[in-house]
């Protein structure tokens, strides 16, 4: 995990950096009529908490950090990568939606699952200069998955992220998010758990767009 979070860090910067290298030709998008098509938590390092309300046994809790690149296994549905797509109404203000496919591969229980996520959300992009801004969204999102039991839950998520464009309709983004499960349950034979997540970190993605 040490050698990941090592790895994660200089990725980040290394992708920030890029973007400031290069001058941008054109403007960010947020006017009325933008388009923007976004690959979003390509690759990320998050926290995730896990709270487990089980019948006839007593809670569990647990924690643990993450890196993920791509679609790599994840241990949670919510830092799964996804696509996304937002329409911008006027100077700023974007209505959207992501959505995306994860896996989840535990080979101590030799528990292999997968599922999908979806999540509507509403934004404002702030543009400080022609090719760098703040986008900011949030919205409440739906997952599930499962094989030998199934989970499923809605969840409150939100991310500020900075973007930034090295060329004409084309930008990087990176910045902090987090999600917080607001009811979830896992369905076993022996009774229904309560499954609870909690996920804060940074992640990173691309997006373009189509000028109205």
């Amino acid at each position: 995990m040490i050698k990941r979070i090592r790895f994660a860090i200089p990725t980040l910067v290394a992708l920030t950096a890029s973007a400031y290298s290069i001058s941008a030709s054109a403007a960010l998008p947020g006017h009325g009529g933008n388009l923007v098509f976004g690959a979003e938590r390509l690759l990320g390092l998050q926290h995730v908490s896990v709270n487990e309300e089980r019948p006839n046994q007593p809670d569990r809790e647990y924690d643990y950090n993450e890196f993920t690149l791509g679609w790599s296994p994840t241990g949670s549905a919510l830092t799964a990568p996804r696509f996304g797509f937002d329409a911008f109404l006027n100077n700023g203000l974007s209505l959207g939606v992501s959505g995306g496919y994860f896996s989840f591969d535990d080979n101590d229980r030799d528990d292999d699952r997968s599922g999908v996520l979806f999540a509507p959300r509403v934004g404002y992009l702030w543009d400080f200069t022609d090719s760098i801004g703040f986008w900011l969204r949030g919205g409440l999102g739906y997952y599930s998955f499962g094989r030998e039991y199934h989970l499923s839950g809605m969840a409150l998520g939100g991310e500020g992220a900075f973007v930034f464009a090295p060329s004409s309709n084309f930008a990087f983004m990176v910045g902090p998010f987090f999600d917080a499960t607001v009811f979830g349950e896992q369905e076993h034979q022996a009774g229904d758990t309560d499954e609870h997540y909690r996920v804060f970190g940074v992640s990173g993605g691309i997006m373009g767009w189509v000028d109205d």
